[in-house]
């Protein structure tokens, strides 16, 4: 009788402890789509909802510091565990930060391996810009110099523009004043560059390669990256954090430009730079360009997934919205530093 009386006890603290049991959150992601963050156990000694395993903390003390003092018995964030756990009520309960599902910032120039190519037999034509300015098209009517769409180019399996030094090839759009910002800009480039001392982005100054050369431009040198505003320059070494050259590996690459400073930054690591800000400005009315100078020299080979230019220098909020997004769309690997 004893016997059974104690083993009845054990069983029944067993079911208490198990229904006390406080919760504390393992490593998140974020699903751009849903909005809806994933928390993995860190222990197999698990509660779980809805499919979500949830790791059990050591302490209730312990639980209660990481959530803020929002755990209770069974919940989190005041939500039973029987009930699926939106992004909202974990952010409420672990004050994450929201990252929204479409960045609040629009470019003028957007160019993306997955919308707007015209091709022949691979070869490009015409690209269409997705940004706020309508109409706008970057082309190449030599069939010589037309880079080439491929199909399972990027890390996620999607497209991507190929320019090919050898080929000098190109393409460029018509002048239009809308696209020339007045005094900031951003640059994001999205892909991967094979060549050094290249041209990946340029608004150049005139017809032909002289003078200051370029208004602005992202050029890529030798494990270096080139910030140009009119004859002002800057070299910085590119380090993504891993010991990589940023440009060869499939990359994120952002400049930013006000009369203040230059920022750049490859796969949200941000690299330093003592880059005063430039005053831009503008002499002749020439269009952008992509993989050559106007003399069709500094040829690149590059990957392009995507680029996108804006007619102001984004905020670190608003370079994370990017980060966020552009890294999904092309299944590029963001370090964070």
């Amino acid at each position: 009788m004893n016997n059974l009386y104690t083993r009845t006890l054990a069983a029944l603290a067993l079911v208490a402890l198990a229904l006390v049991a406080i919760v504390t959150p393992g490593p998140r992601t974020l699903d751009a789509q849903t909005s809806r963050y994933t928390v993995y156990a860190t222990s197999r000694t698990t509660l779980t909802t809805t499919g979500r395993d949830l790791a059990v903390a050591s302490s209730a003390s312990s639980a209660l510091s990481t959530l803020g003092g929002v755990a209770t018995s069974r919940t989190i964030a005041g939500t039973a565990l029987s009930s699926d756990i939106s992004a909202a009520t974990l952010r409420s309960g672990l004050s994450l930060a929201t990252i929204p599902s479409t960045p609040s910032t629009t470019p003028i120039v957007d160019l993306r391996a997955d919308v707007g190519v015209t091709s022949s037999s691979g070869r490009v034509s015409a690209w269409a810009s997705q940004g706020s300015v309508g109409s706008v098209s970057f082309s190449q009517g030599t069939a010589g110099r037309q880079p080439l769409l491929l199909t399972n180019a990027a890390p996620n399996g999607g497209p991507a523009v190929y320019f090919d030094a050898s080929r000098t090839d190109t393409l460029a759009t018509s002048y239009n004043a809308s696209l020339d910002p007045a005094s900031a800009l951003t640059i994001i480039f999205v892909g991967a560059v094979r060549t050094t001392s290249c041209v990946v982005y340029e608004r150049p100054y005139a017809a032909t390669h002289t003078g200051n050369f370029a208004e602005w431009w992202l050029y890529a040198g030798n494990g270096t990256v080139d910030l140009r505003v009119n004859s002002s320059t800057n070299s910085q070494t590119i380090n993504d954090g891993a010991g990589i050259s940023g440009w060869r590996r499939p990359g994120i690459h952002v400049y930013r430009l006000a009369v203040g400073a230059r920022q750049y930054q490859v796969n949200g690591y941000n690299i330093t730079t003592s880059a005063s800000g430039a005053t831009i400005s503008y002499t002749n009315n020439i269009g952008h360009r992509l993989g050559t100078n106007t003399s069709d020299g500094e040829a690149a080979t590059m990957w392009v997934y995507e680029v996108l230019v804006f007619s102001s220098s984004l905020t670190d909020a608003q370079v994370q919205e990017w980060d966020a997004t552009l890294a999904q769309r092309w299944g590029v690997t963001l370090v964070f530093g």
